[in-house]
C-alpha cells in the first residue's frame, strides 16, 4: 500500500425501498445509511490506521456498481480494488450478487480493477 499512495475508501449503501421507506421519516433513513456505512468501514478504518496510512472516506447510498463507477469517474483513480465485507453464511449467500456487481464494474470502469475475495 505504501505511504505515497493516495487511497480512498468507499462504502456504498444500497437504498431502503421505497415502499419500506415510506413508513419513516427521511432522519431515520439517514441514521440507517450511516450507521451501515460506518459498520463497513470500520475493519478498514483499523487496519489503515495499524499501517499508519491515511485515507479518505466516502459513503454512497444507491446501487453499489453505479455508486462506485461514479466516484471512480470523478476522481479519476489510477486503480480500482473491491472487497466484500460479507462472511460466514452471508458471505456465501450474497457472492452471487457480489460477483454481479463487479461484473457490471468492470465493464464500465476504465481504471484497473482488482478484486480481493
Amino acid at each position: 500500500l505504501g505511504g505515497r499512495h493516495q487511497h480512498t475508501v468507499l462504502a456504498a449503501v444500497l437504498a431502503i425501498p421505497p415502499r419500506a421507506a415510506a413508513g419513516f421519516e427521511r432522519k431515520a433513513h439517514q441514521s440507517c445509511y450511516a450507521f451501515t456505512a460506518e459498520a463497513v468501514s470500520k475493519p478498514t478504518r483499523a487496519f489503515l490506521r495499524k499501517q499508519n496510512i491515511e485515507a479518505e472516506f466516502y459513503a454512497k447510498v444507491g446501487p453499489p456498481a453505479e455508486v462506485i463507477i461514479k466516484l471512480v469517474e470523478s476522481k479519476r483513480f489510477d486503480m480500482l480494488m473491491m472487497a466484500r465485507t460479507a462472511s460466514g453464511r452471508s458471505a456465501t449467500t450474497c457472492w452471487t450478487q457480489w460477483s454481479t456487481r463487479c461484473d457490471k464494474v468492470l465493464a464500465r470502469c476504465r481504471a484497473p480493477l482488482l478484486v480481493v475475495r
